[in-house]
């Protein structure tokens, strides 16, 4: 079984629309963030998510025990 491996996890500030990871809800033009860069399977990619999501995801890992690799289309509640 192979694991994503985080190459760079920081705060940025949006400099055109991306999608948010979790809700997929915008994060607009100068909206601070989180973005994360992995490594899976040989492939590089980011995502990009709002603080408030972050925190919500963090505390649902943290309430039922799952990992976060157990998630590959964000934290489906928030969809």
């Amino acid at each position: 079984m192979s694991y994503i491996t985080v190459l760079c996890d920081k705060r940025v500030r949006a400099s055109k629309h991306h999608k948010c990871f979790h809700c997929y809800r915008s994060i607009v033009p100068g909206e601070s963030h989180q973005k994360q860069t992995n490594k899976y399977d040989g492939s590089v990619y980011s995502l990009r998510f709002h603080d408030d999501c972050q925190a919500c995801f963090d505390q649902y890992l943290q309430d039922s025990g799952m990992r976060h690799y157990d998630f590959y289309d964000g934290y489906p509640p928030l969809h």
